[in-house]
């Protein structure tokens, strides 16, 4: 998406991101508050937390005092909206899985939902909740998919591993600068559990059903995942959200939490499983050398190939999350992620070739038409246009460089 970023606040953004990584994963240290910010720069912090997805936390913060009171007010503000927007997404997943389980169909909640369900967070509005997970068995999700449309959801698109649905209203972003209930509160209801990259893929959706059990939940009934199963399906997301640059600080506190309450004993349900979970685990370290997550970072570090060990060495949250300055090189996850020729090829096919179900997540319409390979030619157009774009802003930084360089010759 595009984000709500001026020219002004992304001269402060990766600082804010960074300080903002440095003070909630250690909220016991006082943080050194910058007095020298500009007034520009705590607007960036404030909505940066936003975007981060940890606004609403800032409110549970030790030190939230210390801050101007204008960031106050707006952490305030992003709090009190957030304890409204959960309670409605809470609601409305109480009634998608009554009536899922008065259809017969098994359906277990995913991710954020659960760790407010179990009081992960001393406050649930402390943690933002974008949308929500369920995951129903693949045989059952024709089924599942008329039952939430008859509560009103409307499909908004559809994937290889799951349905994008919208509940009546809340079809545009109403706020930019908090978690608004008015916001859209999609639904992904997942036939699959299975994070990929670069055409490798990590699929825990067996290890999720083999471990789950049926128990109340928010006063009605659900299959819930164990607590491990729940730590590892979040480790894999962030790990895999992290090398798509799509990573947000939440998806770091999330995990710092459970380990904090769950000994984990993190175990990579495949041979090259280890390089779907230490991405994350291995930058988590870097701002909790001493957490609860360290020890299965650095057993993990052993297990994956050189490149990637390298890149996640050199990572920070600033330079791998949504609207970081530095654009990702040409062709580096082709360098870092692929361990032999074969891998490297295989990932260059992914790269140019998408499954039907993937390109619905950029073009859905054309996807589902007979014509999706259209959808093919709109990626590739999309592709050589932006690669186009580097070639002539490159070019125009070499003849800059050239002007620049026989002019001061000349003089």
């Amino acid at each position: 998406m595009d984000l709500p970023l001026t020219a002004a606040h992304k001269v402060w953004y990766s600082q804010a991101v960074e300080a903002l990584a440095a003070w909630v994963l250690q909220p016991k240290q006082p943080p050194t508050i910058v007095s020298t910010w500009p007034t520009a720069a705590w607007e960036t912090f404030g909505l940066t937390a936003y975007l981060q997805g940890v606004l609403p936390l800032l409110w549970g913060m030790p030190w939230r005092s210390q801050l101007p009171p204008a960031v106050q007010a707006v952490i305030e503000t992003g709090y009190r909206s957030n304890a409204r927007r959960n309670q409605r997404l809470l609601d409305e997943l109480n009634g998608l899985l009554t009536a899922l389980a008065q259809a017969g169909i098994p359906a277990m909640p995913l991710k954020g939902s659960l760790l407010l369900e179990n009081r992960l967070y001393p406050d649930p509005a402390l943690r933002a909740l974008h949308d929500l997970d369920i995951l129903v068995q693949p045989e059952q999700l024709a089924r599942a998919t008329q039952v939430v449309q008859t509560l009103g959801y409307r499909i908004e698109n559809r994937t290889w591993r799951h349905i994008v649905l919208h509940p009546p209203g809340a079809a545009a972003i109403v706020s930019w600068t908090q978690d608004h209930p008015d916001n859209p509160r999609p639904l992904d209801l997942h036939s699959h559990v299975r994070e990929e990259f670069r055409g490798a893929s990590y699929d825990l959706t067996a290890q999720l059903w083999q471990h789950a059990r049926p128990r109340p939940f928010l006063g009605t009934t659900a299959w819930v995942p164990t607590t491990a199963d729940l730590l590892h399906h979040l480790v894999a997301h962030a790990s895999v959200s992290m090398l798509e640059r799509l990573l947000r600080l939440v998806h770091l506190v999330d995990l710092s939490l459970m380990a904090q309450r769950h000994s984990p004993d993190l175990a990579p349900l495949s041979a090259d499983g280890a390089r779907f979970l230490y991405p994350a685990l291995g930058l988590l370290a870097h701002y909790q050398p001493d957490g609860p997550l360290a020890a299965s970072a650095a057993r993990l570090a052993t297990q994956v190939h050189a490149p990637l060990a390298a890149w996640i060495e050199t990572s920070s949250l600033a330079n791998r999350t949504t609207g970081a300055d530095a654009p990702a090189p040409p062709g580096e996850m082709l360098r870092v992620w692929p361990r032999n020729r074969r891998e490297r090829l295989l990932a260059v096919r992914h790269t140019l070739f998408h499954s039907r179900g993937e390109l619905a997540a950029l073009y859905p319409r054309l996807s589902a038409s007979p014509f999706f390979w259209l959808a093919h030619v709109r990626f590739w157009a999309r592709l050589l246009i932006s690669w186009n774009g580097r070639g002539w802003h490159s070019l125009a930084q070499r003849v800059r460089a050239r002007d620049d360089a026989g002019g001061t010759h000349g003089r």
